[in-house]
This record gives C-alpha cells, sequence and structure tokens, in this order.
C-alpha cells in the first residue's frame, strides 16, 4: 500500500538527522575519495536513499521539487553526499526504463542506491536469454555501496555494431550486479573528492533481457512500481537533480560569506568585511544569482511534473526548459563561488575555511555532461527548430 509522502519540514528533518555524521567524516571522505561507511549507514537510516524510489518498492515517491529542497540541503553542509543523494535519487527514475520484473529486482532495496554511468560505451553482443557484456564507465558515483550498477553499450551483431533505420548504432542501458564489476581507483580530482565516482569495469558478464533496455522514444502507458507520474517525466527530472547540487554550494558560500563578514577586517583596514560597499554588493549580487536559479529550476521541474500528473508525456520544449534551468543553475553555482572567493580575499586560500572547498566542488560540478556548457548549444538547436545532438532529449 502506497504511504503519504512526509511534509517538507519533515523531509527537511531527516537531512539534519545526518549533518553531524557527515561533519565528522568529511576530512575522511576527501582523503579517502568516497563515501565514509558511517555516512553511508546515516544515510540509509534516515531514509534518504528513499527520495526518488518507488512507494510501492518502499521508497518515498516524492514530488521532484520536494525533492530538489531536499538535495540542496544535503549540499549546503556536504556537497558530495549532496551529488552522492541528487545522482541516485536521478538514477532511481531510470527504473521505468526495465520490465517489471527486472525493475524490482534492481531497485528492490530501497536504503541502496544504484549507480553507475554511461560513458564511454561497452559492447553487448546477443546471447540466448540476455546479452554478454563488456565495458568501462567512468564517473560511477557511489559505486561502493551499490546494490546494482549500470552501464551504456552498443548492441554488436558478428563483431559489427547493429544500426537502426537511421544509420545510427543501436545503444542500449544495462544493469548489472556489483559483484560482477571491478572498481577502479580513478577518482583524483580537484573537487567532489567524496563522491567516490570511480572507474567500473565488467569483462563478458551476462545480463538478461529483463535488465536491458535498448535506447528509444517511451510512452506514458506503463504498469509496476514505476508507473507514477514521476516516472513519466523521463530524462527531465534526472537532469534536473544537477541544479540544486550548485545552488546549495553557492549558497553554502554566501552563508559563509555572511559569518566571515562581521568578524573579518580585510589587511591594511579598519572596517569590517561587512562594512565594505564592494561585500555588500557582492553578497546581495551573489544572493540574487542563486534565488533567480533557483526559481527557474523549481518552475521548469514543476511544469513537466504537472503534464506527466495529467498523463500526457512532457513535450520536448517543457523539457529544454529543464535542462537550461539546470544548465543556468550550475552555472549560477559557479559564477557565485567566484564571486565570493574574490570578496573574502586571503580567507578563501586557507583550508581553515570552507571557501576553497567551496570552490573546488563548485568548478568540479559544473563540468558535468549533463549540464556543462555544451548543453546550451544541444538546447539552442531545438529553438532554432533543428535536431539536437544530445540523445537524451527524445527518450
Amino acid at each position: 500500500m502506497r504511504q503519504a509522502q512526509p511534509d517538507d519540514g519533515a523531509l527537511i528533518e531527516m537531512v539534519h538527522q545526518v549533518e553531524a555524521v557527515i561533519g565528522e567524516h568529511q576530512a575522511w571522505q576527501e582523503e579517502n575519495r568516497r563515501m565514509a561507511p558511517e555516512v553511508f549507514d546515516a544515510l540509509r537510516a534516515a531514509g534518504l536513499w528513499r527520495i526518488f524510489k518507488p512507494a510501492e518498492l518502499g521508497g518515498l515517491e516524492c514530488d521532484p521539487v520536494t525533492g530538489l529542497k531536499i538535495f540542496e540541503e544535503i549540499t549546503r553542509f556536504d556537497p558530495a553526499v549532496g551529488w552522492a543523494v541528487a545522482n541516485q535519487a536521478g538514477i532511481d527514475t531510470f527504473g521505468v526504463l526495465l520490465p517489471e520484473e527486472g525493475a524490482k529486482e534492481v531497485y528492490g532495496d530501497p536504503g541502496r542506491p544504484v549507480a553507475g554511468a554511461w560513458f564511454p560505451p561497452g559492447q553487448a553482443t546477443p546471447v540466448e536469454g540476455g546479452y554478454q557484456v563488456t565495458g568501462r564507465w567512468a564517473f560511477a558515483s557511489t559505486c561502493h555501496y551499490a546494490q546494482y550498477l549500470t552501464g551504456m553499450t552498443v548492441v554488436v551483431d558478428d563483431s559489427e555494431p547493429r544500426t537502426g533505420p537511421d544509420g545510427s548504432p543501436v545503444m542500449m542501458i544495462v544493469f548489472f550486479p556489483p559483484e560482477d564489476a571491478e572498481i577502479i581507483d580513478t577518482w583524483h580530482t580537484l573537487g567532489m573528492r567524496g563522491t567516490g565516482s570511480h572507474d567500473i569495469s565488467v569483462r563478458e558478464i551476462f545480463v538478461p533481457h529483463r535488465h536491458a533496455w535498448i535506447m528509444s522514444p517511451l510512452g506514458v502507458e506503463r504498469s509496476g512500481p514505476f508507473k507514477g507520474p514521476l516516472y513519466s517525466a523521463v530524462p527531465w527530472v534526472s537532469i534536473s537533480c544537477l541544479g540544486p547540487v550548485a545552488l546549495g554550494i553557492g549558497q553554502a558560500a554566501i552563508d559563509e560569506l555572511i559569518r566571515l563578514a562581521s568578524q573579518k577586517s580585510p589587511s591594511y583596514t579598519d572596517r569590517s568585511l561587512r562594512n565594505r560597499e564592494v561585500a555588500q554588493a557582492n553578497v546581495a549580487r551573489a544572493q540574487a544569482t542563486i534565488g533567480a536559479a533557483r526559481a527557474y529550476l523549481h518552475q521548469a521541474v514543476d511544469n513537466v511534473h504537472r503534464t506527466a500528473q495529467a498523463g500526457i508525456k512532457p513535450t520536448l520544449q517543457e523539457g529544454v526548459q529543464v535542462q537550461l534551468a539546470t544548465c543556468n543553475a550550475l552555472e549560477a553555482g559557479s559564477r557565485v563561488v567566484n564571486l565570493v572567493h574574490d570578496t573574502v580575499g586571503t580567507s578563501g586560500i586557507r583550508q581553515e575555511h570552507r571557501f576553497e572547498q567551496l570552490y573546488r566542488d563548485g568548478r568540479t560540478i559544473s563540468q558535468h555532461a549533463f549540464a556543462s556548457l555544451s548543453r546550451y548549444e544541444s538546447c539552442g538547436k531545438v529553438l532554432f527548430g533543428l535536431p539536437s545532438d544530445w540523445g537524451f532529449f527524445y527518450l
């Protein structure tokens, strides 16, 4: 039986239940480049891996804007953990790709993430009952704790890529147990170190048909645990999960600036930072930037969700607004950490302050392929009435 979604206040309280545990293990996560086991356990106990999982499988199946608020709140006190929760929630919406039996197997544990990445594509050779899969994928965040992993493949017949009607290779998404994969220690980065986004690799493993999906446009009629409107807005809800991470980083930088401003007097001056006009203007500009980006993102996501609730597939034009709002959120977060960094002076380079970590994390998340500056071009093609180069727009 479907349970009622907790109200926003109860959900935010879930976040604050884990704040102290995350704070205790931030240094360990930075050094070890993965989530600490204690943090994973705390997130599980608080129910934060369940945000977008189907209610039928023990999830919360939150409406997407509520989810975005939760992801931003987590990010404000730890960007890597915020990303881990937001990213796996986005991946949860892709359970709609699988037949009911396969979806229940892959997403059956509401307290663990489904993790992985889709580039570069591996190879999948048809065999009896499924596919033989080989591949290596980068950026598999939270892979150490996954109940299943996922990757993208090219379908290969007789050593040659299978092609579709338009001549393009046939692409397929596969899901496989973590014990079938190797985690390769590759996550040496400027920022977001605690996400543990290492490479994952498989060699000639068997993936049954029920754990594979050949990429093609999705309809709106479906049954099983992923039949709700949250999952009818694929891929837009998943794409939007990047946005609150960037916004949370930017908001955290603003919060830190406000705290510092009453304590610090810049070198060779006799006025506190908060009494300097440049700092006053910069904190206001920063807050306006984050506030505007947040409003655009929430409105765009709410629009596609309302369309899905009406039993209608969101249009490409509605989805492009989500993509644009997400790109704008990442750009806004990056712009704000730069602005704050310029405002706080040498406090921005000292490890005893959060500014340098927020700067590194904000710059790192801004490079994500699903919301980097390159996606503006993908959206611009659609706005001009041209086919986009970004195939995910056409699911």
